[in-house]
């Protein structure tokens, strides 16, 4: 008898913690609106489904006496329409709200420090979205195809950016910090609505194609320090008329400004050692190539279509590689 009352014990032992380290609950303390785990190394609560039916929902800042700490893909797909995050949230992990097409509205608190890939992604109401300055870290596409968002302050402390903003088509205003080091691949990719964008002293690098179909972009004013641009970077950029290249880099990388068909002046600066293939291809109002390092190389069909180009710089590229400016055939 003993020994059964034992094994009864130690049975009911096993099934608290189990149902105590992970589980559903309610906000707070009450109904089944949350599953969620207790991670040992944050020492506290990871929301990991909403499994609830409210549209407005403020996320409880405590789950059975331990502190929420990470939302982990909890809301990913539901219909909410606004969001209240607790203080006490350290982060907003991979896909938290992504598709979340309905969210209208997000409260961030300052004490989220990472916000993970695709988290915000997809959410196609909401309009504005303000980032604290405590986040230091943003992932790959966490803002990206929110189609309604008019502008964005990426706080100081963010050193890069990857994916971000692609597809944001509402997109006018962008604040970017001044502790920014590369724009990488794709983070304003078709962001539609964007008509200028001050790239900060800081930045050394912009990665591929990242603001490739930015159609209504007029002008960029690359800084000193960048020394890349990744190909296709500035690629149907429709509207770009006038472009500032740093004295610093070195390569034009395959269609960087393809199809940049309002383009009518390019400078090359003298560390400029190569044009890539393509790299002004269907650049149908460039009238004017300035080369400052006569001894630049020019790939195939850098110049391809370039109608409209001025008899003296036909003459020029003509010198450099016949090839630059006519369809090659490849094998």
């Amino acid at each position: 008898m003993v020994k059964s009352i034992n094994i009864f014990v130690l049975c009911f032992i096993a099934l608290f913690f189990i149902f105590t380290s992970s589980g559903c609950t309610r906000d707070g303390e009450g109904s089944t609106n949350y599953e969620y785990e207790f991670n040992q190394e944050l020492n506290g609560i990871v929301l990991t489904a909403y499994i609830g039916s409210d549209l407005d929902v403020t996320i409880p800042a405590k789950i059975d006496g331990h502190p929420v700490i990470a939302i982990d893909g909890a809301f990913q797909d539901s219909g909410v329409k606004t969001i209240v995050i607790p203080e006490g949230v350290k982060i907003i992990g991979d896909y938290a709200f992504f598709n979340c097409t309905s969210l209208e509205s997000i409260s961030i608190p300052e004490t989220v420090t990472s916000i993970g890939d695709y988290a915000i992604c997809g959410c196609s109401s909401l309009e504005s979205i303000t980032i604290p300055e405590t986040v230091t870290s943003i992932g790959t596409g966490a803002f990206a195809a929110n189609t309604a968002l008019k502008s964005i302050t990426i706080p100081y402390g963010i050193t890069s950016v990857d994916e971000a903003f692609w597809g944001c088509t509402s997109l006018t205003s962008v604040t970017l910090p001044d502790s920014m080091l590369f724009l990488g691949n794709t983070s304003f990719f078709e962001c539609t609505a964007l008509t200028a964008i001050t790239l900060p002293d800081s930045l050394t690098g912009i990665g591929i194609g990242t603001f490739r179909g930015c159609s209504a972009l007029i002008e960029i004013n690359i800084p000193n320090n960048v020394k890349t641009i990744g190909f296709a970077a500035f690629a149907e950029c429709a509207s770009l008329t006038s472009v500032t290249l740093p004295d610093g880099v070195t390569y034009i990388d395959y269609a960087t400004f393809a199809e940049c068909i309002s383009l009518e002046t390019i400078i090359i600066p003298e560390s400029v050692a190569r044009i890539d293939d393509n790299a002004f291809y269907g650049c149908i109002s460039l009238t004017k190539v300035v080369f400052q390092n006569s001894a630049v190389e020019l790939g195939v069909q850098a110049f391809l279509g370039c109608s409209a180009l001025s008899d003296e710089t036909v003459q020029r590229i003509l010198e450099k590689n016949p090839d630059a400016l006519f369809q090659v055939e490849t094998e």
